[in-house]
């Protein structure tokens, strides 16, 4: 993985590990805006593990909210090999 969004995810990880099931979500909205307004994108390989990690933190009804932000979010991204937005891979 690309060292810049290596030390990101890292970055997220420390500041999203005392965040509780209520604000997950918000908070990982704003991650990816973050990371998009930073020109960091990640691959479809690398967004899926991603969510994995995210859903065993999650409610059920978070994750089904999680599960149809991820079908819009590929559907909007047009490219079947990469996440949300453009720029760096």
């Amino acid at each position: 993985m690309d060292p810049v969004k290596a030390a990101f995810l890292q970055a997220v990880l420390n500041q999203g590990k005392d965040i509780n099931q209520e604000n997950f979500l918000p908070f990982f909205l704003a991650m990816q805006k973050n990371a998009s307004e930073r020109g960091i994108t990640f691959t479809r390989q690398e967004t899926d593990m991603i969510y994995e990690q995210m859903k065993n933190r999650l409610s059920p009804s978070d994750r089904k909210q999680l599960e149809l932000l991820r079908m819009i979010l590929q559907q909007n991204s047009g490219r079947s090999d990469s996440g949300p937005g453009s720029g760096r891979k």
